[in-house]
């Protein structure tokens, strides 16, 4: 993917750095317009939270320590592996295969 693609989650925070920089410089420029014009009227725009370069950043440095653990259990697996199937074959409901699984991996933490 090049980084100028347009991805964004929610049309508010974007995949890229890039993106998220631009939409950012956009939301500042727009309430710094806002508030230029109407300077005499306040009560025009104080309801609006004010977007600076300081919350910004902070915005950005938020975004910047998500991440998305990654935990593999091959038993677990193993568990979804045999009861995913019976729901696919209507031999058991959502429910009961969700009940089972449930259970079986209950169990196999509680005993590690």
């Amino acid at each position: 993917m090049k980084s100028d693609a347009k991805l964004a989650y929610d049309e508010d925070i974007s995949v890229f750095r890039e993106n998220t920089d631009l939409r950012m410089q956009e939301r500042i420029k727009e309430y710094e317009e806002t508030v230029k014009r109407y300077k005499d009227d306040p009560w025009m725009y104080d309801y609006l939270p004010p977007v600076t370069e300081e919350k910004k950043e902070v915005f950005v440095s938020l975004i910047e320590k998500i991440s998305t653990p990654q935990y593999f259990n091959s038993s677990i697996r193993m568990i979804l592996d045999e009861e995913i199937p019976f729901f696919f074959d209507g031999s058991k409901s959502a429910d009961d295969v969700s009940k089972t699984i449930q259970n079986r991996v209950s169990t196999l933490l509680s005993e590690s």
